[in-house]
């Protein structure tokens, strides 16, 4: 259930999105699959909400150290760092899985809140009936690729668009002006990317127990 980037079915792909982080590793075709087997641990073909929120429930208690019901962002960036040099992440991706545990403020948040700011649970289940099929999964996976592929062409588009505009605007003050702006209209497009990703990224974090 975990990752269901980068959370999960990655199968969710990208929620299932399957974060990134977790099944790297298993063919694109059968992330969907995999996921929902992992989830599905009464093997009734359908995920319930206690079975979808199970790993992250895991994920809680392993950044609650301290076991006071709340996880603050230095509990959590102890398990950050952890993973990061088992996994050898880099600063950035560090940085992301951090953001994408949603604590911002300095108490932190309990359990039920860690729960339910990140869930993706009621967007998969489309008839709302609180289970999750595999068909729910796979196409809400879908969707989520088709968008994903549609911001990349844009980005694209856009990049092209400032390559042109800096190598056929004439006269250097109004080349730097065009470099200038296309470098800002480039830069924008991945931090509205990642701001539209950030709840699904790691809505099912890859867990294997071994953070200690």
């Amino acid at each position: 259930m975990i990752r269901l980037s980068t959370l999960v079915l990655a199968a969710a792909a990208t929620a299932f999105a399957v974060p990134a982080t977790f099944a790297d590793d298993a063919p694109k075709k059968d992330r969907t699959e995999v996921m929902f087997k992992k989830l599905d641990t009464n093997n009734d073909g359908v995920i319930e909400k206690v079975e979808f929120d199970a790993p992250r429930v895991k994920i809680f208690e392993r950044i609650d150290k301290d076991k006071d019901g709340r996880i603050t962002v230095e509990e959590i960036e102890v398990l950050a760092d952890k993973r990061a040099k088992r996994a050898g992440w880099s600063d950035e991706k560090k940085a992301k899985w951090i953001a994408h545990m949603g604590v911002t403020t300095p108490q932190g948040v309990t359990r039920e809140e860690f729960l339910e700011q990140k869930s993706v649970f009621t967007r998969i289940d489309a008839d709302s009936d609180g289970k999750i099929t595999v068909t729910e999964v796979k196409a809400y996976s879908d969707k989520q690729a088709e968008r994903r592929a549609k911001r990349a062409a844009k980005q694209e588009q856009k990049q092209q668009a400032a390559a042109a505009a800096g190598t056929t605007t004439t006269g250097a003050a109004a080349t730097g002006t065009a470099a200038t702006g296309a470098a800002a209209t480039a830069g924008a497009a991945p931090a509205a990317d990642d701001a539209d990703d950030a709840d699904l990224d790691t809505t099912l974090d890859a867990d294997d127990g071994t953070d200690g």
